[in-house]
């Protein structure tokens, strides 16, 4: 099933691809990309349930700047390609991994606000980058509030620690996209040799 589920992920991304976007299509430095960037998000992000049982303490999937890796993608392609194949490692990833509902929540809407600021910028920018990371980390935040709201209202479990570590590891994982997407673009740029 999830063989299945990863061919029908790549059908879409290639069909999306050869039909609107047939430069990076064509090209293999661009489709490495796409390829290492997706094997090593979902390969990173398959260690926190392993994290969680070993030190006992539940780490939501966010901790992982999954934005980093769209506004790398935003750079390299542009914002829909970035978009399309974020939003897939997402999907993908929950459904593999079984995370809840609200955490790949909070993931969606933090690859939305920096396809959205990605989309402003003209040329790299460091200082830039930290105010993408800085949106989506407040983006993050504000989605992890929304989901007390909704699960206090549904049972009244949630305790007001949780909810503040949870929401600083939201506003975290955005500070770590900013701060990712400075270290490793110009690595890419060398090691595909695309500017």
């Amino acid at each position: 099933g999830t063989f299945c589920f990863v061919i029908i992920a790549v059908y879409i991304v290639w069909y999306y691809l050869s039909r609107y976007e047939p430069k990076i299509a064509s090209s293999p430095r661009y489709l490495a990309l796409l390829s290492a960037l997706t094997i090593i998000s979902i390969g990173l992000i398959r260690f926190i349930p392993d994290l969680s049982r070993s030190y006992q303490w539940d780490i939501p999937v966010y901790i992982f700047p999954i934005a980093a890796i769209t506004l790398i993608i935003s750079f390299f392609t542009n914002a829909r390609v970035s978009l399309l194949v974020t939003s897939l490692i997402i999907l993908l990833s929950g459904v593999i991994f079984h995370f809840p509902i609200e955490d790949i929540a909070v993931l969606v809407i933090g690859i939305i606000v920096a396809v959205f600021k990605s989309s402003k910028l003209t040329y790299y920018k460091d200082s830039y980058l930290i105010e993408c990371g800085l949106a989506v980390g407040l983006a993050q935040v504000i989605v992890v509030l929304c989901n007390y709201l909704i699960l206090n209202s549904a049972d009244g479990n949630t305790e007001m620690y949780d909810l503040l570590r949870e929401s600083l590891l939201a506003f975290m994982s955005g500070f770590l996209t900013g701060a990712l997407t400075i270290a490793a673009t110009p690595h890419l740029e060398a090691f595909f040799n695309i500017i």
